[in-house]
């Protein structure tokens, strides 16, 4: 690495432990890479034979490594990501990327990420694999009995259906698929491999001991309530009347003060509700309490806590009674400008013809995600309206100078190598 070294070198103290922000910050150096347009210029410094070019890589996207292994984590239950834990899945992560870097071609027309996101993903998962109380002959029995496990939860944890399911899925015999969900049961009451630590009220640290008293059981509420920025919905919740408030808590079974959530097949149906504010029916009760969900979501978007994206159709032709193209206005967290997008649904293209707030920074994610979300519609059923709230990392394409995009997350097989075309 030559003048390079760590900017958050690891404590030599023994008997310290790893901290958090050594796990966070492992891969920064010390000074700052050179600046490049995109993270793929790093990787095809690697390539041609530069030894910093994957340490710069790593430095540039660690951030956003962790924010993607903190989310897969968030679904596996983990409220609280343990430095230990962090640092191992990292080392997973940049395994899977450096056997897959050989292989990769910048001239294929993906980013070195898109080219090994799958990887990273199998990387994440063998990691949890590790972890388990179980022994599996291959990452993708692993794969399997994390299947059964969610067909077992999607089907109420009825095993009759659940079994029925998963012979389903895996086109197997009813006998394996028993197999697989015995094991699933098996390895969901486990004790966390690694160790917890907390401070106590002098501020020494100590080691907390796993609690295995909640075997077999899934607190979902907490896992709910960790994922979202508990301190930005309850302050967006207070801003909402009373009716507001509670045709969400009702609609929803869940409790905003808490964030207890009840068994969502007992929620309130819209002609309760209806009844309960005295309303004009279930339509009435449905109206509101879209108005009160569309208020709260202004709120969070504000604080940031996610994205809303807004589409309205604009126009539609149609040949031979199909549609053949139609045109969406766009809108990105209710600020600014509208933007507009053209679908060519018969030569399979978009046309990005107005920037929202005129904003390539801002709007880029935005329009991507109205692109995936239109084309994942039929065309005969393309709404008039819609709203999407959602999450993103944002990366600027490699291609921007050029004025086009590949789009690289396409909804089905069809989209796979559409080209963006920007129109001036």
């Amino acid at each position: 690495m030559g003048a390079y070294g760590k900017k958050y070198p690891f404590c030599a103290e023994e008997g310290s432990g790893l901290t958090l922000l050594e796990a966070e910050r492992a891969f920064q150096l010390l000074p700052d890479p050179p600046k490049v347009e995109t993270l793929n210029d790093y990787i095809v410094m690697a390539i041609n034979g530069d030894e910093n070019g994957f340490p710069f890589f790593l430095h540039a996207y660690e951030e956003r490594l962790n924010r993607r292994i903190r989310g897969f984590l968030l679904r596996e239950g983990f409220r609280n990501t343990e430095s230990d834990r962090l640092f191992d899945y990292k080392l997973a992560c940049v395994r899977a990327m450096l056997e897959v870097l050989p292989s990769y071609d910048p001239n294929g027309g993906a980013s070195f990420l898109t080219f090994a996101h799958y990887d990273i993903e199998n990387a994440m998962i063998g990691q949890r694999m590790n972890e388990e109380g179980g022994s599996f002959a291959s990452l993708n029995e692993y794969k399997v009995v994390r299947k059964a496990g969610r067909l077992y939860r999607e089907n109420h944890e009825k095993t009759r259906e659940a079994v029925k399911a998963i012979a389903e899925a895996e086109h197997c015999s009813e006998q394996t698929a028993e197999a697989h969900l015995a094991t699933a049961l098996k390895n969901r009451s486990r004790a966390d491999f690694y160790p917890r630590t907390e401070r106590d009220d002098d501020g020494n640290i100590f080691e907390r001991d796993p609690d295995v008293s909640h075997d077999d059981c899934w607190e979902y509420a907490s896992v709910l309530w960790g994922w979202v920025q508990a301190e930005w919905v309850r302050e967006s919740f207070e801003k909402l009347s009373f009716r507001e408030q509670t045709l969400l808590e009702k609609r929803n079974a869940i409790c905003m003060t808490c964030g207890r959530v009840s068994d969502w097949r007992k929620r309130v149906a819209f002609e309760d509700l209806a009844v309960l504010f005295e309303g004009s029916g279930a339509s009435g009760a449905e109206r509101a309490y879209q108005r009160a969900l569309e208020k709260m979501m202004k709120h969070l978007a504000g604080h940031e806590v996610f994205h809303v994206l807004q589409l309205r159709l604009i126009s539609q032709e149609k040949k031979n009674k199909k549609i053949a193209a139609a045109v969406y206005s766009y809108w990105a967290d209710y600020d600014g400008d509208w933007g507009e997008i053209r679908f060519d649904f018969l030569k399979n293209d978009t046309e990005i013809t107005k920037l929202a707030d005129g904003d390539f920074t801002k709007s880029q994610p935005f329009a991507k995600r109205a692109i995936q979300e239109i084309r994942a519609i039929e065309n005969d059923k393309l709404p008039k309206k819609l709203t999407v709230p959602f999450w993103y990392e944002w990366e600027a394409p490699q291609a921007a100078r050029e004025r086009k995009l590949s789009c690289n997350a396409p909804r089905s097989v069809s989209d796979r190598g559409m080209i963006i075309r920007w129109v001036d």
